[in-house]
């Protein structure tokens, strides 16, 4: 079975469970966007960009009030770097789950950690003047993050995290990277 027939199936068969499984207030659906810094070394370059938007697509199932779990679709942008002709860009996206465990609410603010494992598409192009060159990596990868949310009401919730994960652009030892994104959105159960 391929990667991607296993990873399909692996998600198809959380949401069937996360379906079956669920009543109201249970499930939530959310978003979040904001910066992902990507831990590059720059030696030597004249130009070296780390950062990008990130964002993130969310959603989850609430076993207790204290813990969940939950799987998102995440968009880490892009990092480059060049010098004297010669360029090199990654980027990257990818799908997670992991188990999230809560505080107790306090004054409507809630704090979180989640751990689990991504699957992570990275990919890398580089260029040497007019020669380009690129390719790409899937591999599984550990995720975890931590954070806050304040209660807006019963079904809505403002979200601020920070995530780490660590995104591989091919076979080589020295290929991997690790990016951290700082996002801010939005949950709603139903």
């Amino acid at each position: 079975m391929s990667k991607k027939s296993l990873l399909a199936t692996s998600l198809l068969i959380a949401g069937l469970v996360l379906s079956a499984q669920a009543t109201a207030q249970q499930r939530y659906l959310g978003a979040a966007i904001g910066t992902a810094k990507w831990n590059i070394d720059c030696t030597g370059a004249t130009a070296c960009d780390k950062t990008d938007t990130s964002y993130q697509i969310l959603t989850g199932y609430n076993f207790s009030p204290t813990w969940a779990i939950e799987g998102s679709f995440f968009s880490l942008g892009e990092t480059s770097a060049s010098n004297a002709g010669v360029a090199g860009a990654f980027k990257s996206s990818g799908v997670d789950v992991g188990a999230v465990v809560k505080t107790p609410a306090m004054k409507g603010f809630v704090g979180l950690a989640k751990m689990g494992l991504a699957y992570v598409k990275g990919e890398v192009v580089g260029s040497v003047g007019s020669l380009v060159g690129s390719g790409s990596k899937y591999s599984v990868q550990p995720m975890f993050g931590f954070g806050v949310m304040y209660q807006v009401n019963q079904d809505v919730n403002v979200r601020a995290e920070y995530t780490y994960r660590k995104v591989k652009v091919a076979d080589m030892s020295d290929a991997t990277g690790n990016v951290s994104t700082f996002t801010l959105g939005a949950q709603s159960t139903f």
